[in-house]
């Protein structure tokens, strides 16, 4: 899956330095246009405007939180990251004079950070998406057949990382409602967490009989029974 990845000059922007090297997933709550980059980048690598003042074929794209955060993004299609450049509250000329003297870009710190985050997972979301496959979990066949509630299974508690899986359907009787499913990956005392990002691939396992097409990776609304915890992922399947 595509990674998400805020270069060290857009946390200094953000006066968010600490966060270097942070997985975006686990800290989007922490300013807009970090949830907005989470959010909309999720969803699709471009957005649907480009940067004025540079060249289009540069693929720098304008990315819009609520006013006046705004930032810019750019997809790095051999190492499938897309980079949050830079921030601004004020306005976009920031990133084309940034862009004219050659500092826009990623820099070879950012990408040694992307190759730090790689290596370190390298393996545990394999391992875990094996024992999920081996555990077939039935709770969103039981979800199914139960509308409203919400039925919850911890999968791969065996193993250094583990998540709590939580899936609701909200339908009428004839059980055409939307699915929501809700991934939190438990904090365990000195065990790894997993990237929130693995929930793509539990897609296929957890949902064998729903379209990509029919999936939003970034709901507007969350069933209240789930509530809306900092750190979840959550996704609906469009049933109807």
């Amino acid at each position: 899956m595509t990674l998400l990845w805020v270069t060290r000059a857009a946390l200094t922007d953000l006066k968010l330095e600490a966060l270097a090297g942070s997985d975006v997933s686990r800290v989007s709550n922490r300013h807009p246009i970090l949830d907005a980059f989470y959010s909309k980048r999720a969803q699709s690598q471009f957005g649907t405007e480009q940067l004025e003042g540079v060249p289009h074929s540069q693929g720098i794209w304008n990315l819009h939180a609520i006013n006046p955060h705004r930032g810019v993004t750019w997809y790095d299609h051999d190492e499938d990251v897309v980079f949050l450049l830079a921030y601004s509250p004020h306005d976009y000329a920031v990133f084309v004079s940034r862009f004219r003297m050659g500092q826009l870009a990623p820099s070879a710190r950012d990408y040694e950070d992307v190759a730090q985050h790689r290596r370190e997972l390298s393996g545990l979301d394999d391992d875990f998406l094996e024992v999920v496959e081996a555990q077939c979990p039935d709770l969103v066949a039981r979800a199914l057949h139960a509308p409203g509630q919400v039925v919850e299974e911890l999968l791969g508690s065996e193993l250094p990382a583990a998540a709590l899986l939580e899936v609701v359907v909200v339908s009428d009787t004839d059980l055409t409602g939307d699915l929501y499913l809700a991934l939190r990956f438990a904090d365990r005392q000195k065990l790894r967490a997993l990237p929130s990002e693995v929930v793509s691939h539990l897609v296929p396992l957890l949902l064998p009989d729903a379209d990509y097409v029919d999936i939003d990776w970034a709901p507007a609304y969350v069933p209240v029974e789930l509530g809306n915890r900092a750190g979840d992922t959550t996704i609906r399947w469009r049933r109807y």
